[in-house]
């Protein structure tokens, strides 16, 4: 694969993994169970 397609694939990645971690450490909706990370992460 070229370079190119290997940098586009990491940064559809990251900006994946920053979606996540964005979703998941931020506070839960009220209908929704407690939020796992969020509740361990709170400070």
């Amino acid at each position: 694969m070229s370079r190119r397609r290997i940098a586009l694939y990491l940064f559809i990645a990251f900006i994946a993994l920053v979606i996540a971690y964005y979703n998941l450490v931020d506070e839960p909706q009220p209908e929704w169970p407690v939020n796992l990370v969020h509740f361990l992460m709170r400070h």
